[in-house]
């Protein structure tokens, strides 16, 4: 046997060894970047909803205010459960909004764990509504807890893309369509 078929084994198995190594590198840094790049995206969508909200508060009684939000996923992100609006607690609120009283969009995941949360300069006692139930009313005057539950399960809104017209009502009251 001539040396360089002796050495052919080892050389196979280091190249195999140093592809499957480049290889899960590779799947790794791709997962990294598609999830920053979704949070990235969600972010800027709630943010987006956040200020039309905000809009919609200062703003006079029967302005509407568009906006286009896209909450969809991507194949290698956490699976989105729902985005719902709740009463902010009183440290996150001083904390963000230096104010006591404000709402919360929580992003919830499918074990109902938040994902992301951001603060929104509306106080809890003006009640924001969503114009399809009934039940929907008052919701960023709900804790966490409440938000939750089975009966507002339809409370919230799905991972996809929507446009909303938000409409102040009266000076406590806002309604979301």
């Amino acid at each position: 046997m001539r040396k360089g078929q002796e050495e052919a084994p080892i050389e196979l198995l280091l190249g195999v060894t140093i592809l499957t190594f480049v290889v899960i590198l590779g799947f790794y840094t791709y997962q990294n970047l598609c999830t920053a790049m979704y949070t990235s995206k969600l972010t800027s969508s709630l943010k987006m909803f956040a200020g039309a909200l905000e809009e919609a508060y200062h703003s006079t009684v029967e302005s509407p205010v568009p906006v286009q939000v896209d909450f969809s996923g991507s194949g290698c992100s956490v699976q989105l459960q729902s985005i719902k609006i709740i009463k902010g607690p009183t440290s996150a609120c001083m904390k963000a909004l230096a104010k006591a009283d404000c709402s919360e969009l929580v992003a919830l995941t499918k074990d109902q764990s938040s994902l992301m949360t951001y603060m929104v300069d509306v106080p809890s006692f003006v009640s924001i509504n969503i114009k399809k139930s009934a039940l929907c009313t008052g919701l960023n005057n709900m804790a966490f807890s409440d938000a939750l539950s089975p009966t507002y399960k339809e409370c919230g809104w799905s991972a996809t893309d929507y446009t909303f017209t938000i409409t102040k009502l009266s000076a406590n009251q806002i309604e979301i369509e």
